[in-house]
Parts: structure tokens; C-alpha cells; sequence
């Protein structure tokens, strides 16, 4: 009789595990305050850039596969030119159950094209996801990434909105 009451205990408790994982999705807008450092003057990158995490959000941890993309101005050799960016990664959210933010870390390959050059590398971003409205969130995300051609890397802060949905 005891394995019984431990085999449906296990089994109750399986069943409500997969009933607590659910779909994620997240449509953000994000707007990039970056400084450039390159071996070439350097200046800064800013503008805005859609994008979307897809993932599987579990009680506590949610991981996501994160897309944004974008067109920005781009100060490179004193010179402003537009450049379309994207970034391509996974990312990790901690959602503590009562607190009213999360706490987001990730890894992603990055590419930054101009009219005359494209950078490819990778980099990591950290961030805080301000939940002030039920589905609302306000991000802020230090990124830090690391380009190959010109020793050239982007570091800073980006602020957005966001959506999430669990379904």
C-alpha cells in the first residue's frame, strides 16, 4: 500500500509540474544608448530595436531565445552613419514569485552592418525587468559585446518596453 500512495504521489506531482510550464512570449522595443571603442575614433550607438523573446517559462526560471534588430546611427572614424544591427541569443529570467522584478542574463551573437563593413562577435547583457503593470515591463540591459574587425566593441545600456505572456 505504501508504494501505491508513493508511486500516485509522484505521479500527481509530475503532472502538476507539467501543468506549471508554459509557453513564453515577449515582444519588446528597445532603445540602445551604446559607446563604441574601436582601434579606429569611435563614438556611440543609439537607436531603436524591436524584438522578441520566444522560451519555456517554468515556476521560477524562464528560457527564452532572444531576437532584436534595428536600424541605429553609428559614430565610427567622426563620421555618423546608419548602420542595421542584430543581436541573436539565449537569455535566462529569474521571476521571484512576489517581488515585482526579474532579473535577466544572457549570451548572443551580434552583427552590426554599415555601408561599408560588417562586424560580427558575441557578447553578454545582464538586466532588470521592472514589472509595474500585470503584463507590462519596463527593461534595462547592460550589454557588452565584442566585435572581430578593428578591436571594435560596444558596451551600455539599452531601456524598453515589454509584454510578457505565458500560455
Amino acid at each position: 500500500m505504501k508504494r501505491i500512495w508513493t508511486l500516485g504521489s509522484a505521479l500527481v506531482a509530475f503532472v502538476f509540474c507539467l501543468n506549471a510550464n508554459a509557453l513564453y512570449i515577449e515582444p519588446k522595443l528597445d532603445y540602445s544608448f551604446l559607446s563604441l571603442e574601436s582601434s579606429l575614433p569611435a563614438g556611440g550607438l543609439k537607436g531603436t530595436a524591436p524584438g522578441l523573446r520566444l522560451g519555456y517559462a517554468l515556476p521560477l526560471f524562464t528560457l527564452a531565445f532572444d531576437y532584436s534588430g534595428g536600424s541605429m546611427d553609428a559614430e565610427i572614424s567622426n563620421v555618423t552613419v546608419s548602420a542595421d544591427v542584430s543581436k541573436t541569443g539565449a537569455t535566462l529570467i529569474f521571476a521571484p514569485p512576489v517581488i515585482p522584478f526579474n532579473i535577466l542574463a544572457g549570451y548572443y551573437q551580434a552583427e552590426l552592418k554599415t555601408s561599408s563593413t560588417t562586424y560580427k562577435g558575441d557578447g553578454t547583457k545582464f538586466g532588470i525587468m521592472l514589472t509595474m503593470l500585470p503584463i507590462v515591463n519596463i527593461n534595462v540591459e547592460y550589454f557588452n559585446t565584442s566585435y572581430d574587425k578593428d578591436s571594435l566593441r560596444d558596451k551600455g545600456v539599452t531601456v524598453g518596453l515589454s509584454a510578457d505572456f505565458d500560455l
